[in-house]
C-alpha cells in the first residue's frame, strides 16, 4: 500500500509506501501521480511540445518528461477523435515505454494508453466511454 500528503505550510511531502515512512522537501511545484495529468493538460493547452515537471515517485522526487509526439485521428470505440500521442521519455528505465493519446478538442481527455514493460507484459487502456460538459463523449 501507498500513500502520499503534502504539507504545504512546511514544504514537505509525507509518504508510506509498505509500512516505510519518510518526508521529501519539495522545493518547487511537484506533483503526485494524479494530478501529473492536469499539468500535462495545462501545458498542451499552453503550447508546449516537450512537457516536464516533478512528480513524486514512491521515496523519491523525480522529473517526468512527455514529448509531443504527433497529432493524429485516432479511432476509438466511441468514433474517431482528433488527438495529441505523446511518448514518455524514461532516462532512467528505458526498457519500458509509454505512450498516451489525449482527445485534442475535448480538453485533452485521455483516450488511450499503451505502457509496455520490461518483463514483455502491456498495460493497455482504452476509452470505452465518458462524459464531457454533461453530455456523452463524441467526436465533433
Amino acid at each position: 500500500s501507498r500513500s502520499l500528503a503534502f504539507d504545504h505550510l512546511t514544504h514537505n511531502a509525507n509518504f508510506a509506501i509498505d509500512g516505510k515512512q519518510g518526508s521529501l522537501v519539495l522545493d518547487g511545484p511537484v506533483y503526485d501521480d494524479l494530478s501529473s495529468y492536469l499539468v500535462i493538460r495545462e501545458q498542451l493547452a499552453a503550447g508546449v511540445k516537450d512537457v516536464e515537471f516533478e512528480v513524486v515517485d514512491k521515496d523519491t522526487i523525480k522529473t517526468y518528461r512527455y514529448q509531443v509526439e504527433e497529432e493524429v485521428i485516432l479511432d476509438t470505440a466511441l468514433g474517431k477523435f482528433a488527438a495529441v500521442k505523446l511518448v514518455r521519455i524514461r532516462d532512467d528505465n528505458p526498457k519500458r515505454s509509454t505512450e498516451i493519446w489525449l482527445a485534442k478538442d475535448h480538453d485533452y481527455i485521455l483516450l488511450k494508453l499503451v505502457q509496455a514493460e520490461p518483463n514483455n507484459h502491456t498495460i493497455r487502456l482504452e476509452i470505452t466511454k465518458a462524459v464531457f460538459n454533461g453530455t456523452a463523449l463524441a467526436p465533433e
